[in-house]
């Protein structure tokens, strides 16, 4: 509680705020369990939640992807700066245990599956964007339970920070709780889990989980299938015993709601004749709630077409930009595709966020957006889609979408937080 306390009073002095009640409850439930996972939706303040959880002076390990450090560093200085220093560990082979009132901040990629001895006692551990390390068979994830498993042998804590737990596979939640030592305390056994999920062995290895059902608009025309679960009552109360998950419209009553719209750019008959060819005889419908193996759309093909289809929006994309240039609208661009992003690097005003963008620079241009100091940032979903804040704009401009929901999902949401 004196944690949180402190954070709160830095809070009241800097901004006249304090941590929201939901905020402190999450802090609570961090420092209280050997392991957990915070679920949140983006932008409820998961980093200052999992901070307030950190006792006075102890050590802590963030593993986080490498745009994230920077963030870290700030939020650590910001709310922490009295009793916990940064340290940020870059190349492989960086990694040591932090000392008393340390938090040391590595990347998921330069994790290794070989850690210095001995391993301190009482080491809070927290995975941030822990959807990174879901995938059971990856070496990231495998790599990060062995650091996981460490920590936990020695009275350590195992946080898991993210917003997009699962895609439409239960497994992945399975994986995670794994790594954090909680997945029993939560479902019991595997087997237990797969009777709550529906799982089945799938026809191509692995398991199928629940089942569809048809997603009908207002005047009853089937639009979609939806993955559902007949136990979901037992599933909630299951997660509930490890993890939370509070969303914006739940605790933050006074956040707008988002507002959408469609800007319909007009395709070339050459264009418009490729994109036909290619979905004709496909049946969407059926696509959307199975994969199959033996579908005849060359995915290459695809992609090349999905990303002309970026292209050819960028004179719409340079039209509405200027209209609000010319308002003095900040605004925020995002693209699956380069294309349109490299149209903006040389912009007068303008910065880009790429894969090659370096932290540093990252975090630079993230200060210049919110200090006002820019018209726009522009960047690919995949870049810039995470662990970067940008509510000086309430304005996000998509040319395209990534085909994962939950990257569209985070990229709208670095202008949808706190504050805004």
């Amino acid at each position: 509680a004196s944690v949180i306390d402190d954070i709160d009073a830095r809070l009241s002095a800097t901004s006249g705020r304090r941590l929201y009640p939901f905020q402190r409850e999450g802090a609570r439930a961090l420092a209280s369990s050997d392991g957990f996972a915070l679920f949140d939706d983006q932008g409820l303040g998961k980093t200052v939640q999992a901070l307030a959880a950190i006792p006075i002076g102890g050590r802590a390990v963030v593993v986080c992807p490498k745009v994230a450090k920077g963030v870290w560093v700030r939020e650590i200085q910001t709310w922490r700066s009295t009793d916990l220093r940064a340290t940020v560990l870059e190349g492989r082979g960086s990694f040591r245990w932090p000392e008393a009132g340390e938090v040391v901040a590595i990347n998921y990629q330069i994790l290794s599956e070989t850690l210095p001895v001995p391993v301190p006692t009482g080491v809070y551990l927290v995975f941030d964007e822990a959807h990174a390390i879901r995938k059971s068979k990856s070496q990231q994830t495998t790599k990060a339970k062995t650091l996981a498993d460490a920590v936990r042998e020695k009275g350590g804590k195992v946080i898991l920070l993210t917003g997009t737990p699962m895609d439409n596979k239960p497994q992945e939640m399975w994986n995670l709780f794994r790594i954090a030592g909680i997945e029993r305390r939560a479902f019991g056994n595997w087997n237990n889990f797969l009777d709550l999920f529906e799982g089945v062995p799938g026809e191509y290895g692995g398991y199928t989980f629940g089942h569809y059902v048809t997603v009908r608009d207002e005047n009853g025309k089937a639009i979609g299938n939806k993955l559902t679960f007949d136990r979901q009552d037992e599933i909630v109360t299951a997660l509930r015993r490890v993890s939370l998950r509070r969303m914006k419209e739940d605790v933050l009553t006074d956040l707008p709601a988002k507002s959408y719209r469609d800007i319909v750019v007009e395709l070339s008959p050459k264009l418009a004749k490729e994109c036909d060819a290619m979905l004709a005889g496909i049946d969407l419908e059926a696509l959307v709630s199975e994969v199959k193996s033996d579908h005849d759309i060359s995915f290459r093909k695809f992609s090349g077409l999905y990303e002309k289809l970026s292209t050819i929006k960028i004179p719409a994309m340079l039209e509405i930009i200027e209209s609000y240039e010319d308002a003095e609208e900040p605004l925020i661009v995002f693209s699956p595709h380069r294309a349109p992003v490299d149209a903006l690097a040389e912009r007068e005003g303008w910065r880009v966020i790429t894969g090659d963008t370096p932290t540093q620079e990252r975090t630079e241009i993230e200060n210049l957006m919110q200090a006002g100091k820019l018209k726009g940032v522009a960047g690919t979903i995949q870049a810039m889609g995470v662990a970067i804040t940008m509510t000086r704009s309430s304005n996000v401009l998509f040319v395209g979408r990534s085909l994962t929901p939950g990257g569209n999902l985070q990229a709208e949401d670095r202008a949808y937080r706190m504050g805004q």
